[in-house]
């Protein structure tokens, strides 16, 4: 196998493997985004719910409320029939308006916390539907990952094969320059050359620099470092 093939195919496959295992490594983060939106909207849903019920109790006490100064009312206005005196019947005119005053402010309170009751109720088929969509798409993650997760394994082992495989044929004369750019870069120890530029720094290379390279002999590149191969051929 000639230098520049040997090359580029240990650029692909240290390439492919370090996106297999990044893969792999997203997908617990994603599983993590995934389950955080749903507890975010199973709150949002309780919050909205817990919301409504404290309304409903609200406007209950506010019913009960009324109907306290309505029974008042009713006996401050059998009280003014039966007043007598001047003073008694200031008392209990007093009682009466202050009695009508009250239920007329609760009862705008009642319309007022109606209104928001309705908005607030309007909500919900929105936040269960929310809730409904992020519990599905976590759940419709968790298959889809699963099976990511056993393809990208394989593909690892498989991938891993392979580059013990073609690590055997580099040559001796050239290996310890390999080993120490892949400790260095990883995947990124290796560039190809387009038009006459490394790929990686987009520096450009001598036409005697390209000479060497097409005539398979092992050469970095002056200005990074990389090991270069042609893209082709």
């Amino acid at each position: 196998m000639t230098n520049n093939k040997l090359l580029r195919e240990l650029h692909r496959l240290r390439s492919f493997l370090r996106d297999l295992r990044t893969e792999l490594e997203r997908i617990p983060k994603t599983l993590k985004v995934h389950q955080n939106k749903v507890i975010e909207k199973e709150k949002a849903l309780q919050d909205l719910q817990n919301q409504i019920k404290k309304f409903k109790v609200e406007q209950h006490e506010k019913e009960t409320e009324i109907k306290g100064f309505a029974d008042k009312l009713k006996r401050y206005e059998a009280q003014l029939e039966a007043s007598k005196s001047s003073k008694e019947i200031e008392a209990n005119q007093h009682q009466i308006q202050y009695c009508q005053q009250q239920i007329k402010e609760l009862e705008e309170t009642i319309l007022q916390r109606m209104a928001t009751l309705d908005e607030q109720q309007l909500l919900l088929p929105t936040a269960e539907n929310q809730l409904k969509k992020a519990k599905g798409d976590l759940e419709q993650f968790q298959i889809d990952s699963q099976n990511r997760k056993q393809r990208n394994e394989s593909e690892i082992v498989n991938c891993e094969a392979q580059l013990r495989e073609l690590e055997l044929q580099i040559p001796s004369t050239i290996k310890a320059n390999i080993d120490r750019l892949v400790k260095s870069y990883g995947p990124d120890g290796f560039a190809k050359v387009e038009n006459r530029t490394c790929q990686n720094c987009q520096s450009e290379i001598t036409k005697q620099q390209l000479s060497e390279i097409e005539r398979d002999h092992f050469l970095c590149c002056s200005r990074c470092g990389r090991a270069l191969y042609l893209a082709e051929g």
